[in-house]
């Protein structure tokens, strides 16, 4: 099963769309939540597609499972998906939120106002 949400901009987004795809959700094999995210490109500001992995902790999924998760999205067939993959990349992380609770989209972030 994915699910399968759009993305219509309100606000100073007003115009932007797109399409994103939850394709895989689970814990890594050290126990940790992770999810895999497939996002359309965003004609309106020429953002192109995109494949993230994202992770509760610092560091994101293990290796293990990662090699899993690309490996899996390889077979899946679909060439964008595949070149996708071979394109995953780890990002900067900066600690920021290191020891805080997720966070919450409030009232602003739901309407995608200015506070």
């Amino acid at each position: 099963m994915v699910d399968v949400f759009d993305f219509a901009g309100t606000g100073k987004l007003t115009g932007v769309n797109n399409t994103w795809e939850l394709l895989a959700w689970g814990e890594d094999t050290c126990g940790e939540g992770y999810m895999l995210i497939y996002e359309t490109a965003v004609a309106a500001s020429g953002s192109p597609a995109g494949l993230d992995i994202e992770s509760r902790v610092e560091g994101g999924p293990s290796a293990e499972t990662l090699k899993a998760i690309l490996s899996a999205v390889r077979r899946l067939g679909g060439g964008e998906l595949r070149r996708l993959a071979g394109e995953v990349k780890k990002v900067p992380e900066n600690g920021a939120r290191r020891g805080q609770l997720p966070v919450v989209c409030d009232e602003g972030c739901r309407e995608n106002v200015d506070q």
